[in-house]
């Protein structure tokens, strides 16, 4: 049993977080226990056993989970071929890549794409709450500048991720009061329906203006990019537990219609409802970047 102080334990979850966005952002890649090991600083055999005692499963594990949900999410919101798919996830033959995703999801990637195809329509939800409909489902195309992000990592329920907005917050009031304000992002990388609520994760972000002095912030945070291009948008009035709805039009009813694909990025939320004093007051733009045409 490897025991840790409170700083130590900072600093070596700080460490496993630097390995895991690396998994996220070179699916392709040399994703090996020793690549992994080397991006966070830490021994092979101490990483493998402390990787494993932080996000309760070994390395090996977390890696596929992570590549097979990101080709899920594809396969569900795109026309991409699966082979290319299951290449862009890491894996060279298309063959493997079957096996494996069927031991994961109990079907083939073509028939789990099918079945999403053939799901039902969106949930009936009060009208007041549902953004009006037209022939594209309340979809519009938006041409977007980059964004520099600075996000603390969740790990946990949806319904939890007030916590890292909460410990955000004290970091920007203690140390960048002037970016009380930003505009506030969410990523939300995982799906409920295929992810465990214990490892679902999300980005509680803030966007930062140009020249902004990153070291202010430390290292208790990460930083990401929304990258510039073209965005396909949906907005969302209403509490958050019906979100779901306009994730469907947006997923659902426009994207598998239209001519595009969405591009490796996951969708973010923007949350537009500043001076909101009840649920009912909340609006979120959702942004899918779309790949070029």
């Amino acid at each position: 049993m490897i025991e840790l102080n409170d700083a130590t334990e900072a600093t070596i979850e700080a460490r496993l977080l630097r390995a895991m966005l690396y998994v996220e952002w070179h699916l392709d890649g040399d994703l090996s226990l020793g690549a992994l090991a080397r991006e966070a600083c830490i021994s092979s055999f101490h990483f493998h056993r402390l990787f494993t005692m932080v996000v309760g499963m070994p390395v090996v594990e977390y890696v596929r989970s992570v590549r097979l949900e990101a080709a899920a999410h594809r396969l569900r919101s795109s026309t991409i071929p699966i082979a290319q798919i299951a290449r862009a996830v890491g894996y060279a033959s298309p063959d493997a890549f079957g096996r494996v995703f069927r031991a994961r999801f109990s079907e083939s990637p073509s028939a789990f794409r099918a079945r999403w195809r053939a799901a039902p329509p969106p949930l009936q939800v009060a009208p007041a709450l549902v953004f009006p409909r037209d022939n594209n489902h309340g979809v519009d195309l938006k041409a977007l500048q980059p964004r520099t992000l600075t996000c603390i990592r969740h790990v946990g329920s949806y319904q939890t991720v007030w916590r890292a907005w909460r410990r955000l917050q004290s970091l920007v009031d203690r140390r960048a009061p002037e970016l009380r304000g930003a505009e506030r992002i969410g990523i939300s990388h995982d799906d409920p329906e295929m992810v465990p609520a214990h490892r679902i994760r999300y980005d509680a972000c803030l966007v930062v203006p140009n020249g902004f002095d990153r070291a202010q912030l430390g290292d208790a945070v990460q930083w990401r990019s929304a990258p510039a291009g073209e965005y396909a948008t949906v907005i969302h009035h209403g509490p958050d537990h019906i979100l779901g709805e306009a994730y469907r039009r947006l997923y659902v009813n426009w994207l598998p219609r239209s001519v595009r694909s969405p591009s490796d990025e996951p969708s973010i939320e923007v949350y537009r409802d500043v001076g909101a004093t009840s649920e009912d007051e909340l609006v979120t733009e959702i942004q899918l970047r779309l790949a070029p045409v």
